[in-house]
């Protein structure tokens, strides 16, 4: 990514405190991802299962039942922008007459430039987290330590609006027991798996959907229906004919201090008439449970490469 750096920025109630707080909260998927706080680059996360066993006589204890601890190691990555804005840049535009009089003071920015610059980079920022997302989750389920546990699922053909409930069906019928349970059954209520799907294929579910539901669900509002009681994601960042289902607390995001105060930092070099605005954080995504996801593509799973501009 890119850089970011401004000195002394009025931005209306944004705070730097709240600034990856505020990218992973604006998503409706990040913000449901579990969050583990305090890494500096590696974890062993701790994968908790067990099992009961019943038994029938009163009189005997018989700890039949048992418990594990597993581990599987997650990491995350350091992100930082850097942006600079020399005092020239805005005296040689027409919006110069909105600088205060005088060379000698830190203004290199109207406030309107300030809180624009400073709202895009905050939306630029959260788009490059979903990028960041989508590589790193696919990199887990495809080619990860786990990756053999994945639950796979070939769709043959392109996803469109005539096949995806088609293909919906697929991967509902490829689940394992473990989701299956979890769908079906009231114990887990909150944490239902959902399905995730990219731009197009987002898009060819809801017109699908609503040439068979013209009324009712809000459908005039946007509002979407459910598939076989999973709610249906928009991930923007996810490939063309992928499909992923799990549940959304079963990806982790790794990051080092959730509400670290100096995620932006802004100073002002007076010699140089230069306003520096610069960020920095670390950020990861990794799965729990390989074997409580099903991924369907068509073919071979690819993972997308990133890029550092967005």
């Amino acid at each position: 990514m890119t850089g970011v750096t401004i000195a002394d920025i009025p931005f209306a109630n944004r705070k730097p405190e709240f600034f990856l707080q505020g990218m992973l909260m604006s998503s409706k998927f990040l913000q449901r991802l579990r969050i583990i706080d305090g890494v500096k680059n590696k974890i062993n996360v701790p994968i908790f299962d067990a099992a009961i066993t019943f038994t029938h006589d009163m009189c005997t204890f018989d700890p039949q039942s048992v418990a594990s601890i597993g581990e599987k190691e997650m990491s995350n990555k350091y992100y930082r922008w850097d942006f600079v804005n020399c005092k020239d840049v805005l005296q040689n535009s027409y919006r110069s007459v909105l600088l205060k009089k005088g060379q000698n003071n830190p203004e290199t920015m109207d406030a309107d430039f300030k809180d624009w610059l400073m709202g895009h980079f905050s939306q630029k920022v959260g788009v490059g987290l979903m990028h960041i997302a989508a590589s790193e989750i696919l990199f887990d389920l495809v080619s990860g330590v786990d990756k053999d546990k994945t639950v796979t699922h070939d769709l043959v053909a392109s996803l469109s609006k005539a096949n995806i409930l088609e293909k919906l069906e697929e991967v509902y019928l490829a689940m394992p027991t473990t989701i299956l349970n979890i769908l079906q059954g009231d114990s887990d209520y909150k944490n239902k798996p959902v399905l995730l799907l990219g731009t197009k294929a987002y898009q060819f579910y809801q017109l699908a959907i609503g040439d068979k539901n013209t009324i009712g669900y809000g459908l005039a509002k946007g509002e979407i229906f459910p598939y076989m009681n999973m709610e249906v994601m928009s991930m923007a960042t996810l490939p063309d004919d992928t499909i992923i289902a799990t549940q959304l607390d079963n990806v982790a995001l790794l990051t080092d201090q959730f509400m670290d105060t100096k995620q932006i930092n802004f100073e002002y070099e007076k010699k140089i008439n230069t306003d520096t605005m610069w960020g920095q954080f670390r950020i990861g995504f990794g799965v729990f449970k390989n074997d409580e996801v099903v991924l369907a593509t068509k073919g071979v799973a690819t993972v997308p490469v990133l890029s550092d501009t967005y």
